[in-house]
């Protein structure tokens, strides 16, 4: 009777083990890389890829959960961080791009630095609020509509500078002045100089005419 019911009761076991799903156990990853971790679980070393779902990279030292998918090891994710004052690497395994959508998302950090080969940002509406800001840029393009500028104080330096305006160009000034140490050059059709009380020219030599 025993025998004739043990052929039947083994496929059950079998069909009942794969009904179970994969196998879970935690260990202390030891070193290896992307795609060829290897992981000690009690007293065994397993080599174990990075789940998809598991963002952040694991480490040498962390705690991680592994899944046995028959013979397959995946690291599912990371428990605990061995090294806590290491810097943490989020980034998904296997993947040309990463698209984050949400109605409204924001970032806050103390000191946050971004490093792209290419930053391409576009909207709608842009606002940038800093107590100071500085910028070294190698070659800067501005193509705009509007642009209007309220400061206290500007000031520039350069090397050379040339302006080109298609229309007219207006300054309005309590004061100005424009001095050269070597030649200024006021060229056009038509010149007018014009003062309400006093207009002086002064030089070792005026020539008019």
């Amino acid at each position: 009777m025993q025998g004739e019911f043990a052929e039947p009761l083994n496929a059950a076991t079998v069909k009942t083990a794969s009904m179970m799903g994969p196998r879970l156990e935690d260990g202390i990853l030891t070193g290896g890389r992307e795609g060829e971790w290897l992981v000690e679980c009690r007293g065994r070393m397993t080599v174990a890829r990075r789940a998809a779902s598991c963002l952040l990279v694991p480490g040498a030292g962390d705690r991680v959960l592994t899944a046995d998918l028959g013979g397959e090891n995946y690291i599912l994710a990371v428990l605990d961080r061995g090294a806590a004052s290491a810097p943490a690497e989020i980034a998904v395994a296997d993947a040309g791009s990463l698209l984050i959508q949400a109605p409204r998302l924001t970032l806050r950090a103390e000191d946050a630095q971004l490093d792209a080969t290419t930053l391409k940002a576009a909207g709608r509406r842009l606002t940038v609020l800093y107590d100071e800001a500085a910028a070294t840029v190698g070659r800067l393009t501005a193509v705009a509509t509007l642009v209007h500028s309220v400061i206290d104080r500007l000031l520039q330096q350069a090397r050379s500078v040339t302006r080109t305006v298609d229309g007219v160009e207006t300054v309005k000034a309590t004061h100005m002045v424009l001095e050269a140490t070597e030649t200024v050059v006021v060229k056009g059709r038509q010149s007018f100089v014009g003062a309400e009380e006093d207009a002086v020219i002064r030089g070792k030599r005026v020539n008019l005419g």
